[in-house]
């Protein structure tokens, strides 16, 4: 990427930058880009398009547990409790 192309890239990003520092960002990126590109290409791997690795692997919805199955379990073990529920510290 060259330093015209960078320049506004900043601009568009609203980044404010010296020309030593893009200078210098300009060549991380450089690097991090062939690095990318170095990674796809050992693994095979089309990352720019959806494919099968973008598959849903949501299992179908199942009839649900008792939502107060466990509450009385969680309760008991709570250093502090109120009207079912388990107490803590304010913060603010």
């Amino acid at each position: 990427m060259d330093f015209k192309e960078l320049k506004k890239l900043s601009e568009l990003a609203r980044l404010k930058a010296s020309d030593e520092e893009l200078s210098s960002l300009g060549k991380d990126l450089g690097t991090i880009l062939n690095y990318v590109s170095l990674v796809k290409e050992v693994a095979g791997v089309d990352i720019s398009s959806k494919g099968e690795m973008y598959k849903n692997v949501m299992r179908e919805d199942e009839k649900p547990d008792d939502p107060l199955k466990f509450t009385d379990t969680l309760l008991r073990e709570a250093p502090l409790t109120e009207k079912r529920c388990i107490k803590v510290k304010k913060i603010l």
